[in-house]
């Protein structure tokens, strides 16, 4: 719990020498870099969106490079603007977008980095896995004292994860197909719903999903998994 109020500390970094700015995290803030006489405000709604915007306000023009992080997950999609034109970089996702200017008041920068879904497996069993959204690891609504969570299909994760969809209206939050991921021997009716872990309040929820074909499925199903998660209940 006392880490949480040191997180402002790593959103942004300075290079020693030379001109450079490094953003770390994605938090509403404000940075006041006194001896550039520059100030950079950070608007995002991160994680609901996988997006964050920056704007620059300058006592007078002022070259600097900021260098903003490309989270690992960040593979596909990812566009930085400054105002409203798209820059071109060499960035790999883990490392960081070198945006280098001469920066004035009233300079916007955009950052776009779409999430989306993959499964993460144990190393020892890559076939039990968790789903993650981005950086989020998503956990299904289920009932209490649920013991048996699987994915039971043929398809790869590249297919079977295509089945989850928004929920309108309701941030990060997902509904997938019963008979895909089973919490039960019977298939029901209504569809599995998926929040970010983090969210979990008073529901029963799974994390780690066995991923099974149909067979493997009716000839061994996983009834005696570990108890997963019922927080409040």
């Amino acid at each position: 719990m006392e880490s949480n109020a040191k997180y402002a500390d790593g959103i942004y970094y300075r290079k020693e020498s030379g001109d450079a700015l490094f953003v770390n995290l994605f938090v509403p803030s404000e940075l006041s870099w006194k001896e550039k006489g520059v100030t950079v405000r950070q608007e995002t709604r991160y994680p609901d969106e996988g997006a964050t915007r920056f704007k620059v306000t300058a006592d007078k023009p002022t070259a600097l490079t900021i260098n903003v992080r490309r989270p690992w997950w960040a593979t596909e999609g990812f566009v930085a603007t400054i105002n409203g034109a798209a820059q071109e970089f060499r960035s790999a996702p883990g490392s960081y977008v070198q945006l280098k200017r001469t920066w004035s008041t009233g300079d916007t920068v955009e950052i776009a980095m779409p999430m989306s879904f993959r499964m993460e497996g144990f190393k020892d069993n890559p076939k039990r896995a968790a789903v993650m959204y981005g950086p989020l690891v998503m956990a299904a609504v289920t009932e209490p004292n649920n013991r048996l969570s699987a994915i039971v299909t043929e398809d790869s994760p590249e297919r079977f994860l295509s089945s989850l969809k928004p929920v309108p209206g309701k941030s990060l939050e997902f509904t997938a197909p019963a008979s895909l991921f089973r919490t039960s021997l019977q298939s029901g009716d209504q569809p599995i719903t998926f929040k970010p872990l983090l969210r979990m309040l008073d529901e029963s929820y799974v994390v780690y999903w066995d991923q099974m074909t149909p067979a493997e499925f009716a000839n061994n199903p996983p009834s005696t998994a570990p108890a997963q998660g019922n927080r409040g209940g």
